[in-house]
């Protein structure tokens, strides 16, 4: 009865489907984690074809509004009388060229962004020996604690019921966990839908810095895209954090273990499962207060 049993927890918890050309596999976090901060991977995706064909149409937006504001601080040099001088006017100009080149090349400078925080969360992937093992799905450690459990009786049933019992736990706890790794994942990929959008429409905030009263918005931009590209390191080393306390957990439980181990283990799942959800909630104030977006 304990291996069928384990075999319907592998089964129930075996949820996968593709998404925007994402396999998104909630069972292994390790893995939809790794695809999910892949840069790569993002931009061959659905969403990184919109962002791509967005871009576009807003780059001649960014232009025009580039002109608008240009036009604006030349108007307001130009009625402070006692303060104009062609070194303020060639300023002007030169900060029109640079924005001019960063609004026409805005994906190309964003891609820089991205393409070397990538390489840092390779890197970071390397250094941590991060795992994406079909082993460290939740699917099969779950499964094998409900299939090894033991050690409960009932009248003159010994053995068979244990498995039952921690099957009915697992029942108890299902939605909860489904629903944690929903949440997870959804934070993940809340990453991925900014970084789209922050491509999309990046000429517009750029267009803004070019006004010498909206400097600081375009400043704040380009370090939230930064502050983005760092957030991918985090949520590596924050679900291979959560791997570790997995495999923590699980040390205690060796072979056939009593049910009290065995259900001690599934609240440590939990547990774990409640940490990794309030770490990833945090990264992004973390981040843009560490870059200053």
């Amino acid at each position: 009865m304990g291996d069928f049993l384990g075999g319907i927890v592998k089964m129930l918890l075996d949820v996968g489907f593709n998404l925007f050309g994402f396999h998104i596999d909630l069972s292994n976090l390790a893995a939809t984690t790794k695809s999910l901060c892949n840069w790569t991977e993002i931009q061959q995706s659905t969403l990184g074809e919109i962002a791509k064909d967005l871009n576009d149409v807003f780059v001649p937006i960014g232009l025009s509004l580039l002109t608008v504001f240009v036009m604006i601080d030349l108007i307001k040099k130009a009625m402070e009388i006692d303060r104009i001088s062609w070194e303020r006017i060639v300023m002007s100009m030169v900060r029109f060229l640079i924005f001019k080149v960063l609004i026409e090349h805005s994906y190309e400078f964003l891609n820089m962004i991205m393409s070397v925080a990538g390489g840092f969360i390779n890197k970071t992937i390397t250094a941590l020996h991060y795992s994406t093992a079909s082993s460290a799905d939740i699917g099969t450690t779950i499964g094998d604690l409900v299939a090894k459990a033991e050690g409960v009786k009932l009248f003159i049933v010994t053995g068979e019921i244990a498995p039952l019992l921690m099957f009915i736990v697992f029942l108890v706890m299902y939605f909860p966990i489904i629903g944690t790794y929903v949440m997870v994942v959804a934070q993940i990929f809340k990453r991925v839908i900014n970084i789209i959008l922050a491509f999309a429409f990046s000429p517009i905030p750029l267009a803004i810095g070019t006004w010498e009263d909206g400097s600081a918005t375009g400043k704040k931009f380009i370090m939230s895209v930064v502050a983005l590209a760092f957030e991918g390191i985090l949520m590596i080393v924050c679900v291979h954090i959560y791997a570790l306390g997995l495999k923590s957990i699980l040390s205690g439980v060796v072979g056939s273990a009593s049910f009290g181990v065995s259900f001690g283990a599934m609240v440590g799942i939990l547990l774990m499962n409640g940490i990794l959800t309030t770490a990833l909630n945090g990264i992004t104030q973390l981040t843009e207060k560490w870059t200053g977006a």
